[in-house]
C-alpha cells in the first residue's frame, strides 16, 4: 500500500502578521489523520501571486493531496483565483450552480444580491465543484498525475463543513488509505509526568498502537492510534486502554472529545444529586463553566462570589480567625 502525504498551504496575510490564529490548519490536519492521510507540510503564505504560484509548485512536487485555505474572496481582483486558473491553465468562467447556490444562500438571510455577490459564480474551471452550504465561496478541487488540489474558503465555519461533508471522504474513495483507529482518554489532577510513569510500562507489550500525551489546563488527554486494517488487531487497542483504566482509572473522566464541566452534569444528573458552589479566585468561573452546559439548570441550584475576606464572613460563615490562618 503506497505511504500517501498531504501538504496544507493557508492563505492570509493577517495569518502571517499574527493577528489571526490557524486554526484552520490544526483542524485540517487531524482530519486527514483521522482517515489515514498524515500531513507532512504546513505552509503558511502572502495572497500574492508570486507566493501562491511558488508554493503550489513545490507542493506539486512532493505531496499527493494540497489542502489550501483561504484567498477565495468575492471581488474581481481576486489574486487567488487568478492565479489558480494560471497555475492549472484553465478559464475563468461563471458557474450555474456556484450562481444557484449564492442566490439561494442569500435569499434564505434576506440578503439582496449585489454584483460583488454575483462574481462568486465566476470560478476557475475546476475537476471537482464542492458546494459550500453555509457560505457564497464555493471549494474547488483538481486532479492531476494522481495528486489532488482543493481550495477552500479561509473562514472556519466554511472550511470545516466542505471537508467533513465532501472533500473527506472523497479522499477516502479515491486514495487507497490504511484504516486509522483513534481512542481518547481524558485525565485530570494528575500532573503528564506522573502519569506517564503509571502507564509507560504497559506500552512495551504494545508496539503497534501509538500514543500521545497531550496536556491541557485541566488535565491531560492520552491519545491512542492504531493503523491497521485487520479486525482481530483491534483487540491490542481494546486491552491497552483496560490496561490503563486499572492503572489511572481514578484520573479519567472521559473517553470522549467532552470537557470536565459536562462529564460532572452527566454524573450528577444520572445520581440525581445538585450541586452549590461558593467561589473565591475563580471569580465565577466555576459557575460560567457549569452553566455553559446545556441543561444545567436540572442540577445546579446557584452560587455566590465571595471574594473579599468580610464577604466570606458574610456570606459563607467563615470565621476570621480561618482567614488570619490560612489565608
Amino acid at each position: 500500500m503506497k505511504k500517501y502525504q498531504a501538504e496544507i498551504i493557508s492563505i492570509g496575510n493577517e495569518v502571517l502578521a499574527g493577528y489571526t490564529v490557524n486554526t484552520n490548519a490544526a483542524f485540517i490536519s487531524r482530519e486527514l489523520m483521522s482517515i489515514g492521510l498524515p500531513v507532512a507540510w504546513v505552509s503558511t503564505i502572502r495572497d500574492e501571486h508570486d507566493c501562491i504560484m511558488a508554493a503550489l509548485s513545490a507542493a506539486q512536487k512532493r505531496a499527493d493531496v494540497v489542502l489550501v485555505t483561504g484567498g477565495l474572496g468575492p471581488t474581481p481582483d481576486d489574486i487567488t483565483k487568478k492565479s489558480i486558473c494560471e497555475f492549472f491553465d484553465v478559464p475563468m468562467r461563471e458557474n450555474e450552480q456556484v450562481l444557484q447556490d449564492v442566490r439561494q444562500f442569500l435569499a434564505g438571510r434576506n440578503i439582496k444580491l449585489s454584483d460583488t455577490n454575483l462574481q462568486q459564480a465566476l470560478i476557475p474551471q475546476c475537476d471537482i465543484l464542492v458546494r459550500n452550504k453555509i457560505g457564497t465561496a464555493p471549494g474547488l478541487g483538481f486532479e492531476r498525475a494522481g495528486r489532488y488540489f482543493f481550495f477552500m474558503p479561509g473562514v472556519p465555519a466554511e472550511m470545516k463543513s466542505l471537508i467533513k461533508n465532501f472533500i473527506a471522504g472523497y479522499l477516502q474513495e479515491h486514495l487507497e488509505l490504511p484504516r486509522v483507529h483513534n481512542r481518547i482518554l481524558r485525565t485530570t489532577g494528575i500532573p503528564e509526568s506522573y502519569l506517564y510513569d503509571k502507564i509507560n510500562p504497559l506500552l512495551q507489550n504494545y508496539p503497534q498502537v501509538q500514543i500521545a500525551y497531550l496536556p491541557r489546563q485541566i488535565g491531560v488527554d492520552l491519545r491512542f492510534r492504531l493503523t491497521t486494517d485487520k479486525t482481530h488487531e483491534l483487540s491490542a487497542l481494546d486491552e491497552l486502554i483496560e490496561q490503563v483504566r486499572k492503572k489511572a482509572g481514578k484520573y479519567i473522566f472521559a473517553d470522549r472529545e467532552i470537557e470536565l464541566q459536562e462529564a460532572l452534569g452527566k454524573l450528577l444528573a444520572q445520581k440525581k444529586q445538585t450541586l452549590a458552589v461558593a467561589e473565591s479566585f475563580s471569580g465565577g468561573l466555576i459557575q460560567d463553566q457549569i452553566t455553559d452546559i446545556p441543561g444545567s439548570s436540572a442540577y445546579f441550584l446557584g452560587g455566590m462570589v465571595t471574594y473579599s475576606n468580610q464577604a466570606k464572613m458574610d456570606f459563607l460563615n467563615v470565621q476570621e480567625e480561618t482567614l488570619k490562618q490560612f489565608g
